[in-house]
């Protein structure tokens, strides 16, 4: 009966809908959970129903069909859109990825990466020094720390450089 009694309190439960819809120039629909934040130029939002963040470009938008489209809209959308995301809308992840780093932050970053790596070698050669096996270190198990060890080295240097950059920007802005 409890099971019965929850089928039916399903049925009767509204369907959710995209908070927001945008009408692209070319015609697609992308249907987003709220309204988006406009960026510079773009606009930031998350997809509905899965919530991914996504961009879309505003030149790419038709503002009065979008406007319209959102006033009209009484519970949602009665159709789903053929097309839910093409033409200028790239998930908000792989733009980034896609962007460059400029200035004080990528040096920032690219110094905190170099850490992490430098933190990451060592330990990797920390483990492998762990399995050395009893007696003599067979050749193999040589050459292995050989390359762990040469692998800390080249992750510091890049520590250093990246350390001598932001130090660098630091006295560029003084």
């Amino acid at each position: 009966m409890i099971g019965l009694a929850f089928v039916l309190a399903l049925a009767g439960a509204p369907t959710p809908s995209p908070g927001w819809v945008v009408v692209q120039r070319d015609g697609s629909i992308v249907q987003l959970a709220q309204e988006p934040k406009r960026k510079g130029g773009v606009l930031v939002g998350t997809l509905f129903p899965d919530g991914k963040l996504v961009s879309i470009r505003v030149e790419d938008v038709d503002e009065a069909k979008t406007a319209a489209a959102n006033r009209a809209r009484t519970g949602g959308l009665e159709t789903s859109p053929a097309q839910p995301l093409v033409g200028g809308s790239t998930a908000l992840g792989d733009r980034v990825r896609l962007a460059p780093p400029t200035g004080d932050d990528a040096a920032h970053r690219e110094l905190d990466a170099a850490r992490k790596a430098l933190a990451g070698a060592l330990a990797e050669r920390d483990r492998f020094e762990r399995t050395r096996p009893p007696g003599n270190a067979p050749p193999a198990w040589t050459a292995g720390l050989s390359e762990r060890t040469a692998a800390v080295e080249k992750a510091r240097l890049r520590v250093d450089r990246a350390r001598k950059r932001v130090e660098a920007l630091a006295e560029g802005e003084r």
